[in-house]
């Protein structure tokens, strides 16, 4: 992972940088014949470090349709770049088709700062261009024998606006002396009505203070604003109790024993630093035992940084993993499997 940062003018921060290069080669590309809206695609990694200060993958992919992405657009290549996976951050990046007899780079406009997201249009994701370079162009003056070089380099900025840094402490994790009493909590406004019956009096604005999602149910004409109660259905209780310890004194009892559930809570009330402490704890506490149904959760809760850790994990330990009970799962679901197989390989 390059190590580079910048000063933009006028401040007197810099940003983080992080530089990403992959070369496609197509062979006989001057050979094929495609219809307009047939595409090739090819994935990459770029390392970065998050806003939070860890080591996470962003994956990308190259969209290159030979013939145009429409009829409209036939002739022409088609070409586009989009992010699949990882956080996202401020990027700059170019395009570059590189042979040995000549080469063609065609940039963005002059302002090339563009937030990406994770998802793109289904048909043309990312950025990129419709028209990208005439076909006649590439066949008759780039390709070197019959082969296509297409050279993608980026540059990627993290984003350090929108989120302040946290770095999780022990304290989060286990502060057994935490002797704060979610059940007496006095002078209470709202009230939290679980599934197996159980309420807990809270404070509107606490919960608005840790969590936008609370604000924006308050500050609105929402049923929960008006009668005062929000019903959770797909919570433990248990979950409940130690996110509004959290909330109240900073800390959980023991987030080992429930940061899973605990994890589900964090992210639909976008409770952030107690997603990440729960994130955390999550992967210091993988085994072989406990790895492949670490795997599926993160699966099913869309958690990239835990699905990279875990899948590493496992890539490092398959041999004893493959093993487990939890492994005749895993193997039932092939996007899991294909996960660790890329692992494997990366």
């Amino acid at each position: 992972m390059a190590s580079l940062s910048f000063t933009p003018s006028g401040s007197q921060h810099s940003i983080p940088r992080f530089e990403g290069f992959h070369e496609w080669h197509i062979e006989k590309f001057s050979t094929r014949t495609h219809a307009p809206g047939f595409y090739l695609t090819t994935l990459f990694k770029v390392p970065v470090r998050d806003e939070f200060g860890r080591d996470v993958d962003t994956v990308w992919k190259i969209t290159l349709y030979p013939n145009g992405c429409t009829p409209q657009d036939a002739n022409y290549l088609s070409l586009f770049l989009c992010q699949e996976s990882g956080p996202c951050h401020f990027v700059r990046f170019s395009f570059s088709i590189n042979t040995i007899r000549s080469s063609f780079k065609k940039l963005l406009p002059s302002n090339t700062r563009i937030c990406f997201g994770l998802v793109g249009n289904e048909r043309f994701p990312g950025r990129g261009w419709k028209r990208y370079i005439s076909v006649p162009t590439v066949k008759n003056y780039l390709l070197q024998s019959s082969d296509l070089n297409i050279v993608c380099s980026l540059q990627l900025e993290i984003s350090t606006d929108s989120v302040p840094r946290f770095q999780p402490n022990q304290e989060i994790f286990s502060d057994k002396n935490n002797t704060f009493d979610v059940h007496s909590i006095p002078f209470t406004d709202c009230v939290l009505v679980l599934k197996n019956g159980l309420e807990y009096g809270v404070h509107k604005f606490m919960l608005a203070q840790y969590s936008d999602v609370f604000k924006a149910m308050f500050s609105h004409d929402f049923a929960e604003s008006r009668s005062n109660r929000v019903t959770i259905l797909d919570i433990k209780s248990e979950a409940i109790e130690e996110m509004i310890r959290f909330i109240y004194s900073g800390s959980t009892r023991d987030i080992r024993v429930v940061h899973r559930a605990l994890y589900k809570a964090a992210d639909k009330y976008n409770i952030i630093r107690l997603k990440l402490a729960c994130e955390t704890s999550i992967i210091n506490s993988l085994k072989v035992d406990n790895a492949c149904s670490t795997l599926i959760f993160a699966r099913d809760n869309f958690t990239n940084y835990i699905l990279n850790a875990t899948t590493k994990f496992i890539s490092y330990n398959l041999n004893r993993v493959k093993y487990t009970q939890g492994w005749q799962e895993v193997i039932q679901h092939a996007d899991l499997v294909d996960q660790i197989f890329k692992g494997l390989d990366l």
